[in-house]
């Protein structure tokens, strides 16, 4: 039976992941439209939204660090929400291109703490009571999808603008349960991360093999995000039935991160990792072969599953490899690999080919290297099995 402890715990995290979500829901998907109204030019634009990525794969990891080496996880937190929420209030009074990008660069900096740490301090909680992370991530589904649909709806009827203030309102309502996160520390006496963890981390051959497979796996699956609005209108979709169809993809996660829980008490996570990465590779090419709004309102659902299955396992994969005393700090190397490297580089070689070709081959793209990250998994699964920690604790 759960505790009222437990139970107010639970409340806690689910809260946050949704009102953190719902923020990022409301900013994310249409700042690109808010910039072209503002007449930038497409270049303009990119750039602008691959600052990001970019910081995120050189910061976050430093973030990570920060945390481990300090121990001041709810302090970072609350520091980088509240911050991120103010510079969010900035946005609507800017119109010139070299202030949107100092502030977009300044923004990206304080939320590449986020992640790492966040995820951190919830891991600790969930290894110690045998929950299920996915079971919590899924309320980050849930409130992106349903910010997705929502601000689309409110922009059209008022301005974009709505887009600045309903992402600042709430970071700072995730900034109230972030502070109250349960964090757990392991009872084994740990030692703050040095250097010569950091080396042993990036020269072990299946933590490598791992941040390779998702470089390409999750760094794909981030890029669809820049270009399935693309790929949704030139089949003659519209505005109103891409926010219903990323309602559907994002909604569709919402189950499959649920059951990410229940699978990793079954079967091996290389195994899992390599089936989402099957999916999400198929789902591409499907996307290269048909052109039917109707066929991808289907297809949807094996984005659900792939990103649902995929975020929480590799979560805990990561868990796995490592010790409690360097966890945030891999945390944020997977981050700034998969999240930063991957989804920059994969948007950027996208970009290429749709000038040069169409979004068709964009997908053919990210099928084909999809299904190598696949292969990179099945090699992960099939290295001889070492110890659970890769960084023992040092005295």
């Amino acid at each position: 039976m759960i505790n009222s402890s437990t139970k107010k715990n639970n409340y806690i995290i689910s809260s946050f992941f949704l009102m953190y979500f719902i923020a990022l829901g409301a900013f994310a998907p249409l700042f690109s439209l808010y910039l072209q109204g503002l007449q930038f030019t497409g270049s303009q634009i990119g750039i602008i939204a691959s600052i990001n990525p970019l910081i995120v794969l050189f910061f976050q990891p430093l973030w990570g660090y920060a945390a481990d080496l300090t121990k001041r996880f709810h302090l970072i937190l609350i520091f980088t929400i509240l911050l991120s929420a103010g510079l969010g209030l900035l946005f609507p009074m800017l119109s010139t291109f070299s202030l949107f990008l100092l502030l977009s660069i300044c923004l990206a900096f304080l939320q590449a703490a986020i992640e790492p740490v966040s995820t951190s301090i919830i891991l600790s909680y969930t290894e110690k009571f045998n929950l299920s992370f996915g079971n919590f991530r899924l309320w980050g589904a849930v409130g992106y999808g349903l910010s997705i649909w929502a601000l689309g709806q409110l922009a059209q009827l008022y301005s974009l603008k709505i887009i600045f203030y309903t992402f600042s309102l709430f970071l700072a309502l995730s900034a109230f349960y972030a502070w109250k996160l349960p964090y757990q520390p392991s009872q084994i006496k740990q030692s703050k991360p040095s250097l010569r963890q950091i080396k042993k981390l990036m020269t072990h051959k299946r933590f490598l093999l791992f941040l390779l497979a998702c470089f390409l796996v999750y760094g794909t699956m981030l890029s669809n995000n820049s270009f399935y609005g693309l790929l949704y209108i030139s089949l003659g979709g519209t505005i109103s039935g891409l926010g219903v169809s990323f309602l559907i993809s994002v909604g569709s996660e919402v189950p499959f991160m649920n059951l990410a829980g229940k699978l990793l008490k079954h079967i091996n996570i290389a195994t899992i990792l390599l089936v989402a990465s099957f999916v999400s590779g198929v789902q591409y090419l499907l996307f290269f072969y048909h052109s039917s709004t109707n066929f991808i309102y289907l297809v949807n659902i094996a984005q659900g599953f792939s990103l649902g299955i995929f975020i929480p396992v590799s979560l805990q994969y990561v868990q796995s490899l490592t010790s409690k005393s360097f966890q945030t700090t891999a945390v944020g190397i997977y981050s700034g690999v998969s999240l930063g490297l991957g989804n920059w580089f994969f948007t950027l070689i996208g970009g290429i080919v749709l000038e040069h070709s169409n979004i068709h081959y964009v997908y053919l793209l990210f099928g084909i290297v999809s299904l190598i990250g696949m292969l990179l998994f099945l090699v992960i699964r099939l290295l001889p099995q070492n110890a659970d920690s890769i960084l023992p604790y040092e005295g």
